[in-house]
């Protein structure tokens, strides 16, 4: 669905009026306050024209705009102007956040906020912590951001500013959508809805609405979500806002496929995608593309298209998905938008498997997991960044440590000399120690590849230094999700979270291994398992139901015990899903087996789609394991991006 993004709200960095020829706008009006710069004394004013100067390349030109942000700094540090000398370090901040220089924002943002604090200057002050918490989530420190922007909160609500009230509490409820807290960004959403109202911000109130409609639409309430889509719909023609009434037309038609009623569901699509290029808005172009080749794959599959009014069949609704969704992924590659890559690739993976074309599905589904993989380093740059500068820290004491011994191996050269037969017979044994210490660690290595790896695929590696990508016809995929992870992590130490993690995980492995299936990987508070590989086999089904019943069990047991001591615990979803997949080795220095497949995202979507405390298994898993385990069925139940799906829960006795 479409997102907004975090808005990008600087300081109020200067109190004087705006020189008439810093009005003209982009390089005419920088040429012309250049002009005026040498005639100007070094002065408030001269600072505040370099700021004006600065600003303005922003958009332009960074490096030119940090160039004159820190001429700025300099004049106002030597007049001594505590305002100028935050206004700059505000500049700076901002040039260095858009350049992607989190650190050096954080740092100048910083500055400009303990210098405001001392002028006590709340409005400039506000808009400090509302930059600090951008440059936080774009970090994706969640907890620091929202640290931040309750501050610049509580400060406009000191001021009485409403309107920026409102508008840092739809960054909060931004920042808890992203964390899968849909009711708390719902009740910052509707805090914001009410102070805009208030306010008489008609256009925010709209797109409000549309957030909220979003939020209902993204938990499976697409009826609900109609109702506030229609509301900003209303609002926006009023206003003529055509930027905004074209992303909620949008949704709003998505959330219409979600409730098979593809005929108004495509129709709005194609109105947005009509109004999108003529605004020229790629993004939201390349997104309507995806939305209507979703549509039409949600149309091919439903047995009842029949009725739905659309004119065509399954194979004309699957060429069209794949038209829009090649003409999506071309604007998404030119923009650079991963995530529109990667929901082009998977949805064109699907297209061509459901009309038989298993080569180019096969082709699409690994390019989805290049651009996923590709999207997932380049997220974890900074968190490796810091890891580089601990890892050079190390370092430089270990250097420390050598030069003291070096130091010492100088002053006591006589002494060395002087037992050299009894140095000698160190180093015989040395060596002799040396050979027992290298067996010992290869009898180590191997532990750690089998602990890797599966046995089958270690044994191929050390024979030919690679193993192959194998596709798998039949496997069963269970994922787990603990609920309500990231408020109960607020709650507990670091390390008492770890440990907790760590038993339940433990336990987990150790029920993988007495139901014969294989731990593939762990995603933060995720567990991901499959059963029929490396090997395949006919009772993987069985063993990954039983392995999860296992896991609800000990899970409930493990409640219980953590209520008795009156400690917090974690509550479980349980997802399988069976179907095929590809296996095989990724990486060339830390190997990691693992699968791909439309079967891994299915299993991934049971999990969400569950409850808390279940099982909740997908029909083609349930049509093997029917007579064996007891399972209810739950109906079609709304999957993000999967449409309706046959879901059943798996109860025990």
């Amino acid at each position: 669905m479409k997102k907004r993004f975090l808005l990008l709200l600087t300081a109020v960095l200067c109190t004087a009026a705006l020189p008439a020829n810093a009005k003209k706008q982009g390089q005419e009006a920088i040429d012309s306050m250049l002009l005026e710069l040498p005639k100007l004394k070094d002065d408030t004013n001269k600072v505040n024209l370099l700021y004006y100067v600065g600003a303005t390349y922003r958009n332009l030109d960074l490096a030119a705009s940090t160039k004159y942000g820190n001429q700025m700094l300099d004049l106002a540090n030597k007049i001594g102007w505590k305002k100028g000398i935050a206004k700059a370090n505000a500049l700076l901040g901002v040039a260095a956040r858009r350049a992607g220089d989190y650190q050096k924002a954080m740092d100048h943002f910083t500055t400009a906020a303990a210098i405001y604090t001392g002028l006590a200057d709340k409005a400039d002050l506000a808009s400090m912590y509302m930059n600090l918490g951008n440059v936080a989530a774009d970090q994706e420190d969640r907890p620091k951001a929202l640290s931040y922007y309750f501050k610049c909160l509580k400060t406009h609500e000191e001021l009485g500013d409403k309107a920026s009230q409102a508008k840092v509490c739809t960054n909060i409820a931004l920042l808890y959508n992203d964390d899968d807290n849909k009711a708390k960004a719902l009740e910052y959403d509707f805090k914001a809805l009410k102070l805009f109202e208030e306010a008489g911000r008609q256009d925010e109130a709209a797109v409000t609405l549309g957030d909220i409609g979003l939020s209902y639409s993204q938990q499976g309430n697409d009826s609900l979500a109609i109702s506030y889509f229609d509301q900003a719909i209303k609002i926006n023609e009023r206003n003529g806002d055509n930027a905004n009434l074209a992303v909620v037309k949008g949704n709003l038609g998505h959330s219409y496929v979600m409730l098979r009623n593809y005929r108004r569901g495509i129709t709005e699509l194609e109105g947005a995608l009509k109004m999108e290029e003529t605004l020229g808005e790629q993004n939201y172009i390349a997104q309507d593309l995806q939305y209507l080749g979703e549509s039409y794959i949600a149309l091919a599959k439903d047995s009842l298209a029949a009725g739905s009014g659309m004119a065509g069949n399954k194979q004309q609704w699957l060429d069209k998905a794949k038209g829009y969704l090649h003409r999506g992924l071309d604007i998404s590659r030119e923009i650079g938008s991963s995530d529109g890559m990667q929901n082009c690739y998977r949805y064109l993976t699907e297209a061509y498997r459901r009309q038989g074309d298993f080569k180019h599905a096969i082709l699409y589904n690994d390019s989805f997991y290049a651009v996923r993989d590709s999207a997932f380093s380049n997220d974890s740059r900074v968190k490796m960044a810091n890891l580089a500068t601990k890892r050079e820290e190390d370092l430089k004491e270990k250097q420390i440590a050598i030069n003291k011994l070096a130091m010492e191996k100088k002053r006591n050269e006589r002494i060395f000399f002087g037992t050299a037969g009894a140095l000698l017979l160190v180093i015989i044994s040395g060596l002799f120690l040396s050979r027992r210490a290298v067996q010992k660690e290869k009898n180590i290595s191997e532990e750690l590849l089998l602990n890797i790896l599966p046995e089958e695929v270690a044994d191929e590696l050390k024979k030919k230094g690679s193993a192959d990508a194998r596709l798998i016809d039949e496997v069963t995929v269970l994922f787990t999700d603990f609920k309500g992870f990231t408020q109960l992590s607020e709650k507990l130490s670091p390390q008492a979270l770890v440990a907790e993690i760590d038993a339940c995980f433990s336990a987990f492995d150790g029920i993988m291994h007495r139901h014969s299936v294989e731990k593939i990987k762990t995603i933060g508070d995720s567990y991901m398992a499959a059963g029929g590989l490396p090997t395949p086999n006919s009772t993987h089904a069985t063993d990954v139901v039983k392995a999860a019943i296992a896991i609800q069990q000990y899970m409930r047991e493990h409640k219980a015990k953590r209520e008795a001591e009156g400690k917090l615990y974690f509550e479980i979803r349980i997802g399988v899903h069976t179907g095929p997949v590809v296996a095989g080795i990724v990486g060339v220095k830390k190997f990691q087996y693992d699968i791909w497949g439309d079967t891994v995202n299915t299993a991934s979507r049971m999990e969400s789609s569950g409850e808390p405390g279940e099982i909740n298994i997908s029909e083609a898993t349930y049509e093997l394991v029917k007579d064996q385990f007891n399972c209810v069925y739950r109906g079609e139940v709304a999957a993000k991006n999967k449409g309706l799906m046959r879901m059943y829960f798996v109860k025990q006795g």
